[in-house]
């Protein structure tokens, strides 16, 4: 977390391999990103990685179905496992009755939700999300967060609500492109006074 310009994103997509970096390692389940080739990068974020951004990157002339499967279907796989597979994730959230649709045809919400099953589906390593729930009720961000809890993988999060940060391993605090603080939520409220202003933000 940190403010606008404090370079959350371009870290974000340094990490998730869409930026490369002008310098140093990145290493993601042992192997270092910045030394892989062009289509070995390609194969390792499809693998590997999954992305859940704010702005949904659905593809408007695809069914919700279609827009779901695209990772398995550009990989290959059988429509039978692909069909499984978006069964078992869109009923987790709550999207089964939806697939059928077009994106114009669902609220903001649906396409939050439609986007996270996207990224789920091939049970990624490492789950990087950029304000995702930021157009889900508390309910729904609720149902999502329960199922991302269920999955083996390490989430990369950024967001401005501190509810959705808080309860994190490691809160890694961002100012002017430098990290200024590191440490879970008790030991920040200590040490960090960016953290402890955003936290008596949302307490008053």
């Amino acid at each position: 977390m940190g403010p606008s310009g404090s370079g959350k994103t371009t870290l974000l997509n340094v990490i998730s391999t869409l930026d490369k970096a002008t310098e140093g390692i990145i290493t993601i389940a042992g192997t270092d990103i910045t030394k892989m080739r062009t289509n070995d990068l390609s194969d390792f974020r499809s693998q590997k990685l999954g992305f859940i951004f704010q702005d949904f990157n659905l593809l408007e002339n695809l069914s919700i179905y279609e827009n779901i499967a695209l990772p398995l279907s550009l990989q290959g796989k059988s429509s039978r496992d692909i069909k499984t597979k978006v069964q078992g994730v869109t009923d987790m959230l709550g999207i089964t009755s939806i697939l059928s649709k077009y994106p114009a045809e669902i609220s903001g919400g649906q396409k939050q939700r439609t986007a996270a099953a996207r990224a789920l589906l091939n049970n990624p390593t490492v789950l990087v999300l950029d304000e995702a729930t930021s157009a889900l009720d508390h309910i729904s961000e609720a149902r999502v967060d329960e199922y991302l809890s269920s999955i083996n993988c390490t989430r990369i999060v950024i967001s401005h609500r501190l509810s959705t940060v808080m309860n994190s391993d490691m809160i890694i605090v961002l100012e002017n492109g430098k990290v200024c603080d590191v440490g879970n939520h008790s030991q920040l409220l200590h040490t960090s006074s960016y953290y402890q202003y955003y936290y008596r933000e949302m307490s008053s």
